[in-house]
């Protein structure tokens, strides 16, 4: 094999039944590289129906490697025939249907929920959700509440290890997080025995890299996760937010989106037992079609579980509750469509609804009522984010209008708000006009309906 494909010289030859044996040079044994592709090319050849060992030649007495030319020097041809046939065969490869009789004579276990109805037991899962709506938040929840066995949501969870991967969170944010999420369940830390977590927002969290044929080039940061979830020795939760960070693909094509979904992180459930939680990103069109996935439609074909995190639609009363938000199952092969609502209070995620529910109109005077205390300070706010100099920007803004009301607002939020302000006449947004000296710098001022 050369770059993990199969040579045209092997694949002419027809491997069905054919006795194959695999031999290296003695120290292999130390090699884990060679390992790595002697099982690939053994993994290769079984797919091809071929009757594979991998035999292992015994080292010299001093130590050195010894070679099959080696080992002739020193043993017969018939030693080295009797090495072989005591070789064992290597399991897997061509795998033969099974009688309809048989499968229907078995009995097989119901499928099974590490958190009923939402995420499938030994899969993988996958949780969309737009940036800022607590999909890390929410996955440490399910963390902590999977460590401990305990309910989340007044909904079971099985009890497991559990192993994150965030590559968008540094150690402080996910500590912040998992203290308010085990104070919600009423535990402590040292109740958490077997949870590790990497948080590595500035690294290479890459697994693997996938062409546009679907052909993977495994990385050193998924061997390492393969040693961690070996050493649990049993089957855990891992979460991996998020898949931008993970892999790298053409999101748009059918086959690097398989395999990333079904070899790679499939191949980890299957090996491991273990059920994976990935967390991703929707596209703009998406998330206004209601599919709430982004790429090729693999996506949503590739696994049994997609879930998405959403705002929930305005009831149409003028009653917004941004703290508000929509766990539902977008599919599910073996559950129902299920959806809960929660609410995200900081890093706290709840089943109920804080007490004071917000409305469009609370929002919209606690807007008017800061920036016009700005305006009469002679501060100006500006529509737009980044290095403005000495205008406050909608970031900026919206900690002064929590500041000033103690009502969290986002800043995608405040500029819809401004927007509908200048449309009502309570402000004006005065460009900058660069032609005049000196030019009118950019800002809301008052409007017509706050002079009359």
């Amino acid at each position: 094999m050369s770059k993990s494909e199969f040579l045209s010289e092997l694949a002419d030859i027809s491997w069905a039944g054919r006795d194959t044996h695999i031999l290296f040079d003695s120290d292999i044994a130390q090699k884990p590289g060679v390992q790595r592709a002697e099982s690939r090319l053994a993994d290769e050849l079984m797919k091809r129906g071929a009757v594979v060992r991998k035999v292992r030649l015994p080292d010299a007495e001093d130590g050195s490697k010894v070679g099959v030319d080696d080992y002739l020097l020193k043993h017969t041809g018939t030693e080295l025939v009797s090495l072989v046939s005591n070789t064992p065969t290597c399991a897997g490869g061509y795998e033969p249907p099974l009688p309809l009789a048989e499968l229907m004579s078995n009995e097989y276990p119901n499928d099974d929920w590490v958190w009923p109805g939402l995420i499938l037991k030994g899969e993988v899962n996958l949780l969309y959700g737009d940036g800022g709506l607590g999909k890390s938040t929410l996955a440490i929840h399910i963390m902590a509440a999977a460590a401990l066995g305990k309910p989340l949501f007044d909904l079971p969870v099985a009890r497991m290890p559990c192993l994150g991967l965030f590559s968008e969170d540094n150690n402080k944010q996910v500590q912040t997080r998992f203290r308010v999420a085990l104070e919600s369940l009423g535990a402590r830390f040292s109740e958490l025995p077997q949870v590790a977590v990497w948080c590595q927002p500035k690294d290479d969290t890459l697994l693997a890299s996938v062409d546009e044929n679907g052909s993977v080039k495994e990385l050193p940061r998924l061997f390492t996760l393969r040693a961690e979830l070996a050493k649990l020795k049993q089957p855990a939760l891992l979460v991996l937010d998020g898949f931008a960070d993970i892999f790298a693909l053409n999101e748009n094509l059918r086959p690097p989106v398989n395999a990333a979904l079904k070899r790679v992180l499939g191949g980890l459930c299957r090996d491991f037992g273990a059920t994976i939680v990935v967390l991703a990103h929707p596209s703009k069109a998406s998330m206004y079609d209601g599919t709430g996935y982004s790429g090729s439609t693999a996506f949503n074909n590739a696994v049994r579980q997609r879930l998405i995190l959403e705002k929930p639609k305005n009831d149409g009363e003028g009653v917004y509750d941004p703290a508000q938000r929509q766990l539902r199952v977008a599919k599910s092969n073996y559950g129902s469509e299920t959806e809960i609502s929660l609410w995200l209070h900081g890093a706290r995620f709840t089943a109920k609804p804080s007490e004071n529910v917000v409305t469009e109109n609370d929002q919209l005077d606690a807007v008017l009522t800061t920036i016009l205390k700005l305006i009469d300070r002679g501060v100006r706010v500006v529509n737009r984010n980044g290095n403005v100099g000495e205008a406050r920007t909608l970031n900026e803004f919206s900690k002064t209008v929590h500041e000033e009301t103690g009502l969290q607002i986002p800043s995608k939020q405040i500029k819809t708000i401004l927007r509908r302000l200048v449309d009502q006449g309570a402000l004006i947004y005065r460009e900058a006009d660069k032609s005049k000296r000196p030019h009118v710098k950019a800002g809301f001022t008052r409007g017509v309906a706050q002079d009359e």
